[in-house]
């Protein structure tokens, strides 16, 4: 059938992050390397699907852990500016794994094709993933290749899409793009990060040290609150949805104790309910999942900076 294909504004940043977020801990299981380079393109926005992008990363990368027993999975991603405004984004996934024989390689687009059966039996799956990715691709005006592979030694596959590059002239006539052209450094704050989910702490806590932050961990309310009372923090980040002691009351609890740290309140949700809630319990910010980083640092910095006593409502 037809995708959907969805185009919006993205931070490539933030997809891999999450990304490599999501795949990190099964590779630290299997005890192989995952490297993920995207350092020169850190900063950049893109118009494409974002959610398709991440389909495509997820079932590659997945592919090549799921294969590779020892060694590595190393992962690159490379800007082919085009004219007019537009770059093709290439996605190179080299693993050290099984490998693909000249045999497998021929039938590996086809649906429901393994590589061959005993291998099936023991990773389980279908090839319709590769499939998929290659649909997904060609869909966003790119490719899916597998550019080498040798049996027992690993295989390099190359994903392709073709992205509208958001540009420095439309940085300057739009608002919310120019947190991108400040300075987000948020080095020697010290940052407690309050959440019950351990790929979000992961996640936030990549983020913020990326960014120069001294970051503290919190499984939930009731850890934050015996942190928040024994150390000092410049910003604490409160997850509202947690077990037992929930964000709302760990920061009512912190207020009542006179810790006058300012929190940013994650929710799931970017409904006003929530953000009153949370202003209401003492939040100074609000900023919902999935996280745009950009505007999580700009609020972070505005709070920092802001003078004492001054409670406005930043969200």
């Amino acid at each position: 059938g037809k995708l959907d294909i969805d185009l919006h504004k993205f931070s490539l940043a933030s997809l891999l992050i999450e990304v490599e977020a999501t795949l990190g801990p099964i590779a630290a299981k299997k005890q192989i390397e995952f490297s993920v380079d995207y350092s020169a393109l850190q900063t950049k926005f893109y118009f494409s699907d974002e959610g398709r992008i991440r389909q495509i990363l997820m079932n590659v990368l997945g592919n090549a852990l799921k294969f590779t027993d020892h060694g590595s999975v190393r992962f690159e991603v490379k800007e082919h500016v085009l004219s007019s405004g537009f770059a093709i984004l290439e996605f190179i996934v080299s693993d050290t794994g099984i490998g693909i024989s000249p045999e497998q390689e021929a039938k590996l687009f086809s649906p429901f094709q393994q590589a061959d059966l005993s291998t099936t039996r023991r990773f389980g799956g279908t090839g319709l993933g590769l499939v998929l990715s290659r649909k997904l691709c060609e869909a966003l005006n790119g490719h899916f290749v597998l550019q080498s592979s040798e049996l027992g030694k690993g295989s390099t596959f190359v994903a392709s899409v073709k992205v509208q590059i958001v540009s420095e002239v439309l940085l300057a006539d739009a608002p919310d793009l120019n947190l991108l052209i400040a300075d987000d450094r948020l080095d020697n704050l010290n940052i407690l990060v309050v959440d019950d989910a351990m790929d979000n702490q992961f996640l936030i806590n990549r983020a913020l040290t990326k960014k120069g932050a001294r970051v503290s961990l919190a499984d939930d309310g009731k850890q934050a609150l015996d942190i928040a009372s024994r150390e000092k923090f410049d910003i604490i980040l409160m997850d509202m949805q947690m077990p037992e002691i929930d964000g709302l009351t760990a920061t009512r609890l912190l207020r009542e104790r006179g810790v006058k740290t300012p929190v940013v309140a994650l929710t799931a949700h970017a409904m006003i309910e929530e953000k009153n809630a949370a202003f209401a319990a003492g939040c100074q910010a609000h900023v919902s999942k999935p996280i745009d980083f950009p505007l999580l640092y700009q609020n972070i910095l505005d709070l920092v900076k802001s003078p004492p006593g001054l409670t406005e409502l930043l969200h």
